[in-house]
C-alpha cells in the first residue's frame, strides 16, 4: 500500500529516531531555518526525506507557541501542494506514529486529528493531523490569521 505524504513539524532534536522510523513513507521535515545544518543535512541526505525550512516568527507576546505550529504545518502543506499531492499527515517532530492504525479511521475528505485534550484550559492535541492539502492550508491560514496581531 502506498501511504499518504507524512509533513513532520517541528524541531530536529530526535531527528535520527525520526529518519528511521518514517524510512518507508515520503515524508516533508517542516522546522526553523535556526535548525543546527548537521540535523538538517542528515534529514535531507535521505531519498525519502525534503527539508523545509522558515523564518521563526517575531512575536509582541511570549504566550501562543500554537503560531509556531501553524506556520511550519502551513508551509510543509503548502510544499505537498506543489507537489500536487491531494492528502498529507501531519505529525509532530517529537512523536513516533503508528501510520497505518491511523488511516484505517482516516476519512479522506475531513479534517482528522486525535482529538480535544482537557487540561486546565483544554486545546486541541497537535499529535496527529491529516487532511486534503488544500483544508489543511486554509485551516492553519485561518490559525495564522487569528493570532497575526501577536506578531
Amino acid at each position: 500500500m502506498k501511504y499518504p505524504p507524512i509533513v513532520i513539524q517541528g524541531l530536529t532534536d530526535y531527528y535520527k529516531e525520526i529518519v528511521d522510523f518514517y524510512k518507508d513513507y515520503e515524508c516533508i521535515w517542516s522546522t526553523w531555518n535556526t535548525e543546527p545544518e548537521e540535523n538538517l543535512n542528515y534529514i535531507n541526505s535521505r531519498d525519502n526525506f525534503t527539508v523545509v525550512t522558515s523564518d521563526v516568527p517575531k512575536l509582541k507576546y511570549d504566550f501562543h507557541h500554537g503560531l509556531y505550529t501553524w506556520v511550519t504545518t502551513l508551509n510543509g502543506f503548502t510544499h505537498l501542494k506543489n507537489l500536487n499531492h491531494d492528502f498529507g499527515i501531519r505529525v509532530r517532530s517529537d512523536m513516533l506514529v503508528d501510520i497505518p492504525s491511523h488511516l484505517k479511521v482516516t476519512k479522506y475528505d475531513h479534517f482528522n486529528c486525535w482529538g480535544w485534550f482537557r487540561h486546565n484550559v483544554g486545546y486541541l492535541c497537535d499529535f496527529y493531523f491529516s487532511s486534503p492539502v488544500d483544508l489543511m492550508c486554509s485551516l492553519m491560514e485561518k490559525c495564522i490569521e487569528v493570532y497575526k496581531p501577536t506578531f
